[in-house]
């Protein structure tokens, strides 16, 4: 067996416990393509919210009867406190885990992430935009080619340094948005 970094045996664990729970179930590769429902919703990059790592069978019920059917709908639901609060009571499921799922569905607004490339981030610790517009790209590039080596495989080929340049840049002109607000 591999001797994993300590942040990659914290996500694999953080994985398995997932899945143990039952809010995550991952059996192989996670799909990126888009909703097949409408045009409309492929135009917005929408996913269904299972899509999301930690958001399983479970989640995605309490998610779909409180009105959130796609990760369209969700960064809708999450853009302030107040409405990630209000979902939060609605779907019965901690504040925290709403967070979670807002900051992941806010790095998706990134052009270039998806759900698959949203997960990558996230099992090399960067869990929001914040977190990705602080990152230095080439370290950044180096962490997601090794995570993208287990099985199964977060995305198919690992973003090109270039890519990933362009997501830390993306994610820092977002960010000083987000704070100009």
């Amino acid at each position: 067996m591999h001797h994993l970094p300590p942040f990659f045996a914290v996500a694999l664990l953080v994985a398995a416990l997932s899945a143990q729970a039952g809010c995550a179930r991952v059996s192989g590769p996670i799909s990126t393509a888009p909703v097949q429902a409408s045009a409309g919703l492929e135009a917005e990059r929408a996913y269904t919210i299972e899509r999301l790592l930690g958001i399983g069978p479970v989640y995605g019920r309490k998610l779909r009867e409180a009105g959130i059917t796609s990760t369209a709908k969700l960064v809708e639901a999450t853009r302030t406190r107040y409405k990630r609060q209000a979902l939060a009571a609605k779907a019965n499921v901690p504040y925290k885990l709403v967070l979670a799922w807002a900051q992941k569905v806010a790095l998706m607004e990134l052009p270039g992430i998806g759900p698959r490339q949203s997960n990558l981030l996230a099992a090399v610790g960067v869990a929001s935009v914040q977190e990705l517009a602080r990152r230095d790209p080439a370290n950044l590039h180096a962490r997601l080619a090794v995570a993208n080596t287990f099985k199964p495989r977060f995305v198919d080929a690992t973003p090109s340094l270039a890519t990933v340049q362009k997501w830390v840049a993306g994610a820092k002109r977002l960010a000083s948005l987000t704070e100009a607000e």
